[in-house]
């Protein structure tokens, strides 16, 4: 049993972190497809619903000053996290958007907790979305992706998004 005097301190309340609010969403089912979504529109209204799960929507997305997102693989951004963050009405000082990769989600809730108790963040948003399913049915259907955004990306990406797609079988994703 340790003694008094080697006890730790304990740690400031508002820099325990802690989750308050989550959104999930999942568009259509097997069977019966969604209308075809870009992701910035899947992850806004799973934030919206993370937003309202936590009980204080308004005055929450004004306090979010960390946006982190993991990066989709079926859609390009420039900066996913500002899009999303002007879209909520937050003004975050710290945006990030991670590399590919499955472990990310985790490794960013973790940097968000470390954050939060050093002092560096106290509302943090933590994203991530794909609509892999939309822009593999917009080809099948002979529509190109590009229309699926509210306003289009670039004709560079356009060519992009058909290199990678148009290619049957193909191992590697350019």
């Amino acid at each position: 049993m340790p003694s008094p005097t080697t006890t730790k301190p304990r740690p400031e309340p508002a820099r325990i972190p802690v989750v308050i609010g989550v959104g999930d969403l999942r568009s259509g089912r097997a069977g019966s497809p969604a209308d075809p979504r870009e992701p910035l529109d899947l992850i806004l209204e799973a934030t919206r619903a993370a937003l309202a799960d936590s009980g204080a929507a308004v005055e929450l997305a004004s306090r979010i000053d960390t946006v982190r997102a993991v990066k989709t693989a079926s859609w390009s951004y420039d900066d996913l996290p500002g899009l999303l963050a002007e879209r909520i009405g937050a003004t975050p000082e710290h945006t990030s958007t991670t590399p590919h990769g499955g472990h990310w989600p985790a490794a960013l809730l973790d940097r968000i907790a470390h954050d939060v108790a050093a002092g560096t963040s106290s509302v943090a948003l933590l994203v991530g979305g794909e609509s892999q399913a939309s822009v593999t049915n917009a080809y099948k259907t002979g529509t190109d992706p590009a229309s699926l955004a509210g306003s289009p990306p670039p004709e560079a990406l356009r060519r992009s998004i058909r290199t990678t797609w148009a290619a049957p079988r193909c191992s590697e994703h350019r």
